[in-house]
């Protein structure tokens, strides 16, 4: 039978499109997830580390545990191309999200029960425990791929159900509040000895990691539950999208590859420089809670429990904690003030500067009077306002570079 000539005006109206402007608890609800995921990944800076270390992880096998973080980031525009064409009756984002939210969660309860695991294997001595350190090392990979998942299909589904109105005025400083916070209190939770009060726990590591899991669902809940997404099959047939053939993992992939081959000079320059910095910040922010541990409070991860030498790296790792969050609560304050310093002096004077600051910072630890406590804690602390500008600027001045139909890729 034909379709009366109403039939697809009626089911747009059905579908409310385009999006209409979201309340405020919506507008919180849609944003939540980044709240469970930047908290997660908050306790994976402070405590992976020192974790590999107590298990007796060589820096290699660290490194590439470590490495899942920034690898799994690749794993996002494939995941955002597969969700474009998701035919779920759940609709096209949600379903990612609540995988990803399994992978991760499959992945920290993994992580804080690796010694567990491993001994169950083979009891030998929790320090090079294999199986221990093989399933922490797997764990962190599930752990990253699955929060990566959570927010390519979030950050996708925040575009589709929100007017452009809510975006551009209220939505991204939201997230990007939300998020920060979320970040500071992860942060934060290093600094809280869990184990005084909740014996029940092996270590303080494995209390924060259940904590983590219980931020990441319950903060996954509202964007799963309270938000109406259309499913695919409905958009379709209403005629508000279209599937592009040509939109395949392999094109985008290729998109992605020839941008880079035919980058222009400026572009280059600010990806560089970006890269550089990054690759500063990332080893810096694994490893200081672990330079706390060995380093400042003179520790050693892989003492016996109960000893001297095992309770000053702890000691040491809490106190890296209370210093990340410090930094993170400069961080979030010199975001407020990067607007008005560029109205000033200009993007580039204050992305220099940043820059300056931050060498200047990661190069005083190398003097002997910072391997101290407070002096460790404050400069760690200063880091926090190198740390706000990168994260800002740099996407500011790949717009003015590069072609207009390219600041997606």
């Amino acid at each position: 039978s034909k379709r009366s000539p109403n039939a697809s005006t009626a089911l747009i109206q059905t579908v409310e499109w385009p999006p209409k402007h979201l309340s405020l608890w919506k507008q919180f609800a849609i944003c939540s997830f980044g709240v469970g995921i930047n908290f997660g990944w908050g306790i994976f800076f402070v405590l992976a580390t020192p974790v590999f270390r107590e298990l007796g992880v060589s820096d290699a096998l660290n490194s590439f545990a470590t490495a899942s973080g920034p690898v799994c980031g690749f794993f996002q525009p494939i995941v955002g191309v597969f969700s474009d064409r998701c035919m779920s009756r759940f609709g096209r984002r949600r379903p990612f999200i609540f995988a990803g939210t399994l992978v991760g969660v499959f992945g920290m309860v993994l992580f804080a029960n690796a010694t567990n695991i491993g001994h169950l294997i083979s009891p030998t001595s929790v320090s090079g425990n294999g199986f221990a350190i093989a399933v922490a090392i797997l764990s962190l990979w599930f752990f990253n791929f699955g929060l990566n998942m959570i927010q390519a299909a979030g950050m996708a589904f925040i575009l589709d159900v929100c007017s452009t109105d809510d975006q551009r005025d209220s939505l991204t400083a939201y997230f990007t509040a939300t998020s920060g916070v979320a970040l500071i209190l992860a942060n934060f939770m290093g600094f809280v000895d869990f184990k005084a009060s909740l014996p029940f726990f092996q270590s303080n590591a494995q209390a924060i990691f259940y904590l983590g899991i219980i931020v990441v669902v319950v903060f996954a809940l509202p964007t799963l539950f309270f938000i109406k997404e259309v499913p695919l099959p409905q958009l379709l047939e209403a005629r508000i999208l279209n599937l592009d053939e040509n939109v395949t993992v392999a094109n985008n992939l290729k998109s992605l590859f020839w941008a880079f081959v035919r980058m222009n000079k400026p572009t280059l320059r600010i990806v560089l420089l970006y890269f550089a910095s990054n690759g500063a910040q990332y080893p810096w922010q694994l490893y200081f809670t672990d330079y706390m541990g060995m380093d400042v409070y003179k520790g050693d991860p892989q003492a016996a429990p109960h000893t001297q030498a095992h309770a000053n790296y702890s000691l040491g790792v809490r106190m890296g904690s209370l210093a990340m969050g410090l930094m993170g609560v400069a961080r979030f304050a010199t975001s407020f003030a990067v607007a008005p310093a560029v109205k000033i002096i200009g993007y580039k004077a204050v992305y220099f500067i940043a820059h300056l600051w931050g060498a200047v910072s990661i190069i005083l630890q190398l003097w002997p009077l910072m391997s101290t406590p407070i002096p460790a804690i404050a400069l760690c602390a200063c880091g926090g306002v190198f740390n706000a500008i990168p994260t800002a600027i740099p996407f500011t001045l790949i717009g003015w570079a590069v072609p207009e139909e390219q600041v997606g890729v």
